[in-house]
């Protein structure tokens, strides 16, 4: 600090020079001062720097929100089960022939499917397309090999069900009621789910089954896609698409022997203790309908199931909740057409 008192104690000499000591004095002082506006340029510099690294990270932020967004997408708490069991050649309707090769060309649509998928199969063809599909899904697949299918509950029917469709008879509608392998891979389809959800595989909350063939009609398209389930889904009930109208008050014996329908068969949907109380339920169905000396694929079963002598018999508690196919497509593939969303289309 700067001694003014120095300025004025020196003998005068000169009368201008206090006011040129005072000067000098001054300019000294304000020289000590610091320079406080020289960090200005430099704090407004950090400033800067600093909101563009924020800026940076909440970008950064952005992204990584939409990735998690992004996959939650592609991959939905969704879990899907399928099954192929090689039944060889075998007559549809009245002149289609379905063959292991037709399915095995189908398969290759679940390559494109980003949702969680379990597969079922006796056929080692099979089991290999399924891998080689889902090669870059492989983390999202799981295939177990079936090495004796007699092994599952629903095989183990084929024996009493062969005895039904050998009695002349027995109406005849290919392959429903012909080939007792047939209905047996239809009601393997709920035991299948039921150990998926046992087993733990892929832990979702809501499991569906989907035929093979489901969506044979985008095998050729290019498009990934997922499957989300419906909006307005009653965690309660098991999801179908409504074929045909039902009349409940039918016998369960007409219906079954007239191949009646009611809803479709190709993909149900359910949480995991909904499905698993619905196989119960399913096989009280089943078991009672071979009883009866009356067997057919799983539609009719479930159409028989809750007729009003169905009720009264197997009594269910799981009811279904319907959807009524709408607009163009396939009215057997609407539920499965209604869940799926496209990821992205390189035609587009």
């Amino acid at each position: 600090m700067v001694d003014f008192t120095e300025s004025f104690t020196e003998p005068v000499t000169n009368p201008t020079q206090p006011l040129t000591n005072f000067t000098q004095s001054v300019t000294k002082f304000t020289q000590s001062i610091p320079n406080v506006t020289q960090p200005i340029p430099k704090f407004t510099k950090s400033m800067t720097n600093f909101t563009k690294r924020m800026t940076t990270f909440s970008q950064s932020l952005t992204n990584v929100t939409q990735r998690i967004t992004n996959l939650a997408q592609r991959v939905p708490n969704f879990t899907i089960v399928t099954a192929f069991f090689n039944l060889g050649s075998f007559r549809k309707g009245f002149w289609t022939t379905f063959t292991p090769e037709l399915y095995q060309g189908w398969a290759s649509v679940f390559g494109r499917m980003q949702n969680n998928l379990v597969v079922y199969t006796d056929d080692l063809t099979f089991k290999q397309i399924i891998e080689d599909s889902r090669l870059e899904l492989k983390a999202q697949t799981s295939v177990v090999f079936i090495q004796n299918r007699s092994s599952l509950w629903a095989f183990q029917l084929r024996p009493h069900i062969q005895t039904i469709f050998a009695d002349p008879s027995y109406p005849k509608h290919h392959p429903n009621t012909v080939l007792a392998d047939y209905p047996c891979a239809q009601h393997a389809k709920y035991e299948v789910v039921a150990r998926t959800i046992q087993d733990r595989v892929f832990p979702a909350a809501h499991y569906a089954w989907l035929d093979v063939g489901y969506f044979r009609d985008i095998v050729d398209q290019k498009f990934s896609f997922s499957l989300q389930v419906p909006g307005d889904f009653d965690d309660n009930k098991i999801a179908y698409t409504k074929i045909a109208e039902a009349s409940l008050s039918v016998e369960p014996a007409t219906l079954i022997k007239q191949n009646s329908l009611w809803i479709g068969g190709g993909m149900f949907i359910g949480t995991p203790k909904t499905l698993l109380t619905y196989f119960e339920q399913y096989k009280r169905a089943v078991h009672f309908f071979l009883s009866e000396q009356l067997m057919n694929s799983d539609q009719q079963m479930v159409y028989g199931m809750f007729t009003d002598k169905g009720r009264q018999i197997i009594k269910p508690t799981i009811e279904l909740q319907l959807y009524t196919p709408q607009g163009p497509g396939n009215p057997w593939f609407y539920l499965g057409f209604h869940c799926l969303r496209k990821l992205n289309d390189p035609t587009v």
